[in-house]
């Protein structure tokens, strides 16, 4: 097995890649089937969100968008709030910016066209080394090294290199002589990591690659996956009310977090200890109406909300917001967060309004960020 020369086994790998992928792969909105030419914005939109993100969460969320704007001069044409609407759920909003700067800087500079070279892909907002060669060998069957967790994971295990050293593996994609389409070798690697050579508990019996692989020939450990503890954060978010609408303010105090996305007014961000401590300080009526808590999950941090509602007193220190109605919310780029605390604030209205809200913390199912 060790006596095969990197190119050599390199070759075989990209044979048997591509050969499983055309009888095996999997259909996904934004692909054609093996062989056949795809559209690049497609396969572009579909690598910008599945960023930090798994393909079963994005796949409603890819057809919506594409429905929206089906190409990309429809993006480019839209307004940032339209697009931060469609994006709604998605999570790191950030990308969704980037998506449309994106789409108006390839109008601007290239009549419309996604440009086919990878030093200018990855001149645009948003476009880094992966998702650029990801574009070129997808989307055009061009050459190109297109290194996400997945391809990474597998050519670690295939030639027994330490999966934290990636330096081995991109050698072997920059060395690699194609004698398969580029975007069909990746893919294939995509949907075999996705289904066999998992992170954790890989499933080496069924996986294709088993008969050249070292990870498996040789027995090694699936190395140990470390769950880290996301640091906490606390704040407390402000629903002023005034008939039926909702006070709401665009992005939040965390820096350029949910930027463009309507959130409600909130106190700084901080550390559990210090907003207890800041909230230590605060009249007692307001920290009574502020005990019903629950957490939102972000990627780096979890966030214990405060809920205060119907604070008219406090109304005069927001001036840069929107009063929105009901129906109106529904067309807002609304976080997932705020929806979250309205639906809170709607539950706690329902039960005042009865006499059974208690002060107390509850704790609700976490959402997604």
């Amino acid at each position: 097995m060790h006596t095969l020369s990197p190119m050599t086994k390199q070759n075989t790998l990209l044979k048997k890649v591509v050969k499983w992928y055309k009888e095996f792969y999997t259909p996904l909105p934004w692909r054609v089937s093996p062989g056949n030419a795809h559209d690049p914005y497609k396969v572009w939109v579909s690598e910008v969100m599945l960023q930090q993100t798994t393909v079963a969460f994005v796949q409603d969320y890819y057809v919506r968008f594409m429905e929206r704007f089906p190409t990309l001069q429809e993006l480019a044409l839209a307004s940032r709030e339209d697009v931060l609407y469609m994006w709604r759920g998605l999570g790191y909003y950030r990308r969704a910016h980037n998506l449309h700067m994106a789409a108006q800087e390839v109008m601007e500079q290239y009549g419309g066209e996604l440009p086919r070279c990878a030093r200018d892909l990855k001149a645009l907002s948003g476009i880094g080394e992966y998702t650029a060669g990801a574009v070129m060998s997808i989307a055009w069957q061009k050459p190109a090294v297109a290194l996400d967790t997945n391809v990474k994971r597998i050519m670690a295990r295939v030639y027994g290199y330490d999966s934290e050293n990636v330096r081995d593996v991109k050698q072997i994609l920059e060395e690699t002589q194609w004698s398969v389409p580029p975007g069909d070798f990746y893919q294939g690697l995509m949907d075999i990591g996705r289904l066999f050579c998992k992170k954790a508990q890989p499933d080496c019996d069924l996986c294709p690659l088993k008969e050249m692989c070292v990870f498996f020939q040789e027995g090694m450990d699936v190395p140990k996956v470390v769950i880290q503890n996301r640091k906490e954060k606390s704040a407390c978010f402000f629903v002023l009310r005034k008939e039926e609408s909702i006070f709401l303010v665009q992005g939040v105090p965390e820096g350029k977090m949910l930027q463009g996305m309507y959130i409600l007014p909130s106190t700084e961000w901080l550390s559990n200890k210090q907003f207890q401590a800041v909230r230590s300080a605060w009249p007692v009526f307001l920290q009574e109406q502020t005990q019903h808590s629950f957490k939102h999950v972000f990627s780096h941090f979890c966030l214990n909300v405060y809920v205060a509602q119907s604070l008219e007193k406090f109304s005069g220190l927001y001036t840069k917001g929107v009063w929105c109605a009901k129906l109106d919310r529904s067309r807002l780029p609304l976080s997932s967060l705020a929806q979250k605390i309205i639906e809170v604030s709607d539950q706690m209205t329902v039960l005042c309004a009865k006499g059974q809200f208690q002060n107390g913390l509850s704790p609700l199912k976490r959402a997604p960020a």
